[in-house]
């Protein structure tokens, strides 16, 4: 059987159920064919939502296509509730606008693939696990962050993934092509890091705590690729690896007002350091006071 849900329809898993813990509820969709072709899709009221596709199936009717996906979130009796969705070997989710709530999770062989101007929200106490295991899949377990595109991290998630020995490590991989905007409001450490896009990349720090990391950067960056950084401060952004030293003067680093910080900027174990260089006219005033100092010494000798 094939069931498909086009653009413009809403599909919702929940109801009002107000069972946070439970997932009572489980629908499980194996060796079918559902097609979403832009439709908004919702998992909530503890329910759970299997979507995996049959071997050897014709990958270009088994991504899943939405305008939307939320996991979890206020049911109609205005109760948080949560919702799960786990996706197979043969799928991967492509949508406009990803919302994972509170105690939700999304688990998956298949990339999280944010389209064109689209965003992902993670909210306190969400999780990711994506699943690096089967290396001849393509855009297998990973975020793909496509142009002018925006990840909102609302508090602090969970985000792992699991190898082919089944190992499972802090961290996703994530694949950059296009202009991607990081609005950080709590701590978040990526995985690897793959950049092939001449865009910029905008990490706004939006408090005085929340720190971002990159455990590894996998590749080449991009000649024309920038990474801009807002209310830049020491010690809260870390790219991990030894390559992230040959692209030092890639970043642009910018304070909460947006005014361009200048100095020298290092890697400390990972983290992002910028130290003050002296202008001109400051280093004037040094040599100013150094000759002043050996005037007065000399004329007491």
């Amino acid at each position: 059987k094939t069931i498909t849900f086009n653009s413009g329809s809403s599909l919702v898993f929940g109801g009002n159920s107000s069972v946070l813990n439970d997932r009572p509820h489980t629908q499980t969709f194996t060796n079918k064919n559902v097609i979403f072709s832009g439709g908004n899709l919702q998992v909530q009221g503890g329910w759970d939502l299997n979507y995996d596709a049959p071997e050897g199936a014709d990958v270009s009717k088994t991504n899943i296509n939405l305008g939307s996906l939320t996991l979890g979130g206020l049911n109609n009796s205005g109760t948080m509730t949560s919702g799960t969705m786990k996706v197979g070997k043969y799928n991967r989710v492509q949508a406009k606008n990803v919302v994972i709530n509170q105690d939700s999770f999304y688990e998956g062989y298949g990339a999280i693939d944010v389209k064109d101007g689209g965003s992902i929200t993670l909210e306190e106490g969400s999780g990711i696990l994506l699943q690096d295991i089967d290396k001849t899949i393509s855009n297998r377990g990973r975020f793909i962050l496509r142009s002018n595109s925006t990840v909102n991290i609302n508090g602090l998630s969970s985000l792992s993934r699991m190898d082919a020995d089944g190992n499972t490590m802090n961290g996703i991989l994530l694949a950059i092509v296009g202009a991607t905007t990081f609005n950080v409001n709590a701590d978040v450490s990526f995985g690897t890091m793959a950049n092939s896009s001449a865009s910029t990349m905008t990490i706004n720090l939006l408090n005085d705590f929340a720190t971002f990391k990159i455990e590894y950067m996998e590749g080449e960056l991009h000649e024309n690729a920038r990474i801009v950084v807002n209310n830049f401060q020491n010690d809260r952004v870390y790219f991990g690896g030894d390559t992230i030293q040959n692209y030092l003067d890639r970043f642009v680093l910018q304070d909460a007002y947006g005014n361009l910080l200048n100095g020298a900027l290092s890697i400390n174990n990972g983290w992002l350091t910028l130290t003050a260089v002296p202008e001109p006219a400051e280093w004037a005033m040094i040599f100013g006071a150094i000759a002043l100092g050996l005037a007065v010494y000399r004329r007491r000798k």
